[in-house]
């Protein structure tokens, strides 16, 4: 069996010199999130995260980590530029990755820190 799965893995992980760098660009997009998911599993109290909002913290702490790398790593300016993608066929974009990055960790990280305000009960953290 993990041979088998180690197989697929590395078939969709190859897949990218196929089609293009856009998909190398997805794949450890979504590695990371399987490995997360896996990670959150480990030693969880169901009842205790049912009652709270951790687990809706810890998402967007992932998420809010994951955009703030992405222009930094394999989204960077000049991989882009060079894939097709540019400022003019896509302001929207480029905007959000380059332009209003500032702005974009600055309200993202102040709603994280009030979700996780307004989320906490008695007993769910212990100090």
């Amino acid at each position: 069996m993990r041979l088998a799965s180690g197989f697929m893995i590395l078939a969709f992980w190859n897949m990218g010199y196929v089609m293009g760098t856009l998909y190398m660009q997805i794949v450890p997009l979504v590695f990371s999130i399987v490995i997360f998911t896996e990670l959150r599993k480990i030693h969880r109290n169901d009842l205790k995260d049912r009652e709270s909002k951790i687990k809706v913290v810890e998402w967007m702490i992932f998420i809010f980590t994951s955009l703030i790398v992405l222009p930094k790593g394999s989204f960077r300016r000049e991989i882009m530029e060079n894939s097709g993608f540019s400022a003019e066929k896509n302001p929207l974009l480029f905007g959000f990755l380059y332009e209003y990055q500032i702005l974009f960790i600055t309200v993202f990280s102040t709603i994280i820190f009030l979700t996780f305000i307004l989320g906490l009960k008695k007993d769910t953290v212990k100090y």
